[in-house]
């Protein structure tokens, strides 16, 4: 892999970092910003698949479009979720403020609509994430790297970069570095699936189970 190659893949595993910084630390035209990222985020791999000339069959074998086994994602889901809720009752309870948390939601006029959006962002950009982390980076660096730990291990660190990024605003430093390192570990995870041939259907399974843990914790702190 050329110089050129991995400085793209290194702008690639930044960009989401790069759009939540600037749509939600500097309220940037958040909507638009966030929304057009996304968007760009769901061409760009298209865009180097459709240039490296792979064929459709091969592609779906590569990012992992392969039967669903359901029980999968729903066990590892369904860990995360619990582990989640009990770190958070157990350590994070009270060292979490609720009120930069409910600033960013009024800043950005979700204060009345906190459940409909958990429900669509759970859903919704829990797929984006797994098309674009453990579909397309995963595979981009399997061209790099060798070897299950460091794929695993390089995805979660910039996976959880792009959750600092995003978590910033709302929580302490040594907070937001806890938040966002729990994100890599459920990252690694993920791509531990993804590696030992489980479908990327099944990561998406497990993601919304943990998103929707997440935002029922959230849910319980702004009460």
């Amino acid at each position: 892999m050329g110089k050129k190659t991995k400085a793209a893949l290194l702008f690639f595993c930044l960009y989401p970092a790069i759009v939540d910084f600037l749509a939600i630390n500097l309220s940037f035209q958040p909507f638009a910003t966030y929304g057009i990222g996304k968007l760009i985020m769901i061409a760009i791999p298209l865009i180097v698949w459709y240039r490296s000339g792979v064929s459709l069959r091969v592609l779906r074998l590569r990012i992992g479009l392969a039967r669903i086994s359901v029980v999968k994602g729903l066990l590892t889901g369904t860990l995360m979720s619990a582990l989640i809720y009990l770190a958070y009752n157990l350590f994070f309870k009270s060292m979490v403020n609720p009120g930069p948390i409910i600033d960013r939601l009024y800043a950005l006029d979700l204060t009345d609509h906190y459940i409909t959006t958990a429900f669509f962002l759970s859903f919704s950009n829990s797929l984006m994430e797994e098309y674009y982390w453990r579909g397309f980076i995963l595979d981009q660096m399997k061209k790099m790297i060798s070897g299950v730990v460091p794929l695993c291990i390089l995805n979660g660190i910039f996976f959880s970069i792009h959750h600092f990024a995003a978590l910033l605003p709302m929580f302490r430093l040594n907070l937001t570095l806890a938040f966002a390192a729990a994100t890599g570990v459920a990252a690694a995870v993920w791509s531990w699936q993804r590696l030992a041939g489980q479908s990327l259907l099944d990561c998406y399974v497990s993601h919304v189970l943990a998103d929707l843990a997440i935002f029922y914790v959230g849910w319980e702190v702004i009460q």
